[in-house]
């Protein structure tokens, strides 16, 4: 089957904000996402400042655990990376550092 130039079937990474759906985002929307075949799906929790990075291993969600340093990585994507702690502290120059950072080990 053609599917053009997008392609097609799930999305690799799915990122979402959480004001006030949080048990629709880890249940529901969790199992619909993990059904599909969504490889990475990111919870943003505003209310209990809170990031929960999951990835599909043998058609189960694993979370990320904390690394030592704060940041967070994704798998499906090389030099993707989070630090919690800017984020949280709206440190637009740390975020950017991290990804770069990322980027670089990415190469």
């Amino acid at each position: 089957m053609d599917r053009g130039p997008y392609g097609g079937g799930a999305p690799e990474l799915i990122a979402e904000i959480c004001l006030a759906s949080t048990e629709v985002d880890f249940g529901p929307k969790a199992a619909l996402y993990k059904a599909a075949g969504v490889r990475e799906y990111i919870t943003i929790e505003m209310f209990r400042q809170r990031i929960v990075w999951r990835m599909l291993e043998g058609g189960a969600y694993i979370t990320q655990g904390v690394p030592a340093d704060g940041v967070l990585r994704s798998r499906i994507f090389p030099g993707l990376w989070l630090d919690m702690a800017a984020f949280w502290a709206d440190d637009d120059a740390k975020m950017q550092a991290a990804l770069n950072a990322g980027f670089a080990a990415a190469k």
